[in-house]
């Protein structure tokens, strides 16, 4: 077990976020209710710890009473592996322009029906709307991913730490950074940073990724890096530089000795 977190986080399928153990997650980048649960299918049979819907691809992420139906579908599918719910928009890397009213009411519908576990919600928004949205999780008992997506390049180490203390400031439950490194400095600066924070100040667990080739190490080895989850494949890539689930286990077990 390496770095884990001072707060931790169990999940439905008895898996615990934040001790320590590095989980898989498997995007579902779907784009109707049939391929969604085929979908589900195919990447539930690679055992991943967590599934993240990524809801900003399906046809009808506007309507909340449809998707809360499709959640419904997607656990009956899936059984007990927690799902990540992610309505990302274009200006955060995502597929589907929605006003901030409207997927406030998708994420209260899909919530209400206690088919997922997390959703994750960038920090761009303004505190009232990200604390109202935090209550609305918590009254149905689903966790809050705060994230900060930089898809051009890397920050520095003061403002990484800024959006990680923010996320804990305004309640969430997990905190997360996806960063686009511009050369293997930048990984380095930015795993000692992860460390160091999950080490001196932060309680919450943190999902913490590289992206492109340069950042691809922080992928497979993030456990070792301080990161508590990582985003792998199955049927569909959500962002650059994801590997296939099986060919990030095959490296991890080589980096685990086994």
């Amino acid at each position: 077990m390496l770095h884990p977190s001072q707060k931790q986080i169990p999940l439905r399928n008895g898996k615990v976020f934040g001790d320590g153990r590095l989980l898989t997650c498997v995007p579902l980048i779907s784009k109707d209710l049939a391929s969604l649960c085929a979908d589900a299918r195919e990447s539930c049979l690679e055992s991943p710890d967590i599934l993240e819907w990524r809801s900003d691809y399906f046809a009808e992420i506007a309507n909340p009473e449809a998707m809360a139906k499709a959640a419904e579908a997607l656990r009956a599918e899936v059984g007990d592996v927690p799902i990540l719910f992610t309505p990302r928009s274009p200006e955060e890397g995502g597929a589907a322009p929605l006003e901030p009213a409207v997927k406030r009411a998708v994420i209260e519908a899909v919530a209400a029906g206690g088919c997922i576990d997390l959703v994750d919600l960038e920090m761009r928004y303004e505190d009232a709307y990200i604390e109202e949205v935090r209550e609305i999780l918590h009254a149905h008992g689903v966790k809050l991913v705060l994230s900060y997506h930089d898809f051009k390049g890397m920050p520095d180490q003061e403002t990484v730490c800024g959006k990680l203390r923010r996320a804990e400031a305004l309640g969430a439950d997990i905190n997360k950074l996806a960063l686009m490194p511009q050369n293997y400095h930048d990984v380095a600066v930015f795993c000692q940073t992860i460390c160091e924070a999950k080490q001196d100040w932060m309680k919450n667990p943190v999902i913490g990724s590289l992206m492109g080739d340069v950042g691809a190490v922080t992928r497979f080895g993030g456990g070792s890096l301080g990161t508590d989850m990582c985003f792998v494949s199955v049927t569909g890539i959500s962002g650059p530089g994801q590997m296939h689930i099986r060919d990030y286990r095959i490296l991890n077990a080589l980096i685990d000795g086994e």
